[in-house]
């Protein structure tokens, strides 16, 4: 299926098991907004896509319930096992953000890290594949029933894509 294209700011349906969305990594952040501590949904999943071409060689896996045994995120492009989040974790109403940058892998909930991995020249070609290319699309596992929203980085700043846009017109 094709990727939605949402509006900033506009919280949008996830209607599907599998989710495309299509996003601009060197200008977007992707949030999942989910009502309430969850137990229901203990792992979600997250790929990013350049044309068509998966970035890196396996989803990324995180928990939206609180676990007590660590085993919290798993990026198997750039790290071995699990990661845990803070000890704080995640509670009540959750708004979990991703962010891809050039160096950079962050996973926030309510504004908090939860994760975040510097990428270098040392790290494994499949995790620098992950940010060295910006994604056009990412496919969400898991999360039918909550809501997503693509926003930009820098909301006062215009994105590389409205910018293009605003050319097109002129001509």
């Amino acid at each position: 299926s094709s990727g939605i294209n949402a509006e900033y700011g506009e919280w949008k349906p996830i209607n599907n098991i599998f989710q495309q969305i299509s996003i601009n990594t060197a200008d977007d952040i992707l949030e999942i907004r989910i009502p309430g501590d969850r137990t229901d949904v203990p792992y979600a999943a997250i790929e990013w896509y350049a044309r068509d071409e998966a970035l890196g060689s396996s989803h990324v896996l995180w928990s939206v319930a609180r676990k007590q045994s660590g085993e919290d995120l798993l990026n198997t492009n750039c790290d071995k096992g699990y990661h845990s989040y803070p000890s704080e974790g995640c509670q009540g109403d959750q708004v979990w953000g991703w962010e891809l940058s050039r160096d950079q892998i962050s996973l926030t909930c309510n504004g908090n890290v939860m994760y975040s991995r510097h990428v270098t020249k040392q790290d494994s070609r499949k995790c620098r594949e992950l940010v060295k290319k910006d994604a056009d699309m990412v496919e969400i596992m898991g999360l039918s029933g909550f809501s997503y929203r693509v926003r930009p980085k820098h909301p006062d700043q215009e994105t590389e894509q409205q910018k293009e846009e605003e050319k097109q017109e002129e001509k």
